[in-house]
């Protein structure tokens, strides 16, 4: 599931797995095959992670809580805060895995780190359209 999710959307803002491997030779088939058995898997389950830790903390802490972070600008904010962390996150689990590669991947590392941002986006939109109704403030927001 993971490596579909992010192998294709990958290749078509990168170069092509095929000439990155051609470009790079017994490296880049290194590189391909460290992206499509530990990375994919790990990265889609850390951007779930934190996504479900920053929904609740949003829906049952803070506005439980603090009472004022039930708007759309606050949740908006922790949207963009939510991404931000998987992006991050991505980019230095990403290069753990690949452990110092011969060839370049800083390519690679960026673009995996703005799609799993963009997911990790579109996982919290979902998450809050499922928790919210047990939120005792929150229950209308984003809408």
């Amino acid at each position: 599931m993971w490596k579909s999710l992010y192998d294709s959307f990958l290749q078509s803002m990168t170069v092509q797995w095929a000439k990155f491997i051609q470009d790079n030779k017994s490296c880049g088939k290194a590189v391909r095959d460290n992206f499509q058995n530990k990375v994919y898997s790990e990265i889609g389950l850390y951007a779930i992670i934190i996504t479900l830790i920053l929904s609740v903390s949003f829906y049952y802490y803070f506005n439980l809580r603090f009472g004022r972070y039930y708007s759309l600008k606050s949740w908006i904010i922790t949207l963009c805060l939510n991404s931000i962390l998987v992006g991050i996150a991505t980019y230095f689990l990403t290069k753990g895995i690949l452990n110092n590669p011969i060839c370049d991947a800083s390519r690679q590392l960026l673009w995996i780190s703005l799609i799993n941002a963009i997911y990790a986006a579109i996982f919290f939109f979902l998450i809050s359209l499922v928790i919210k109704w047990g939120s005792p403030m929150g229950k209308r927001t984003p809408f």
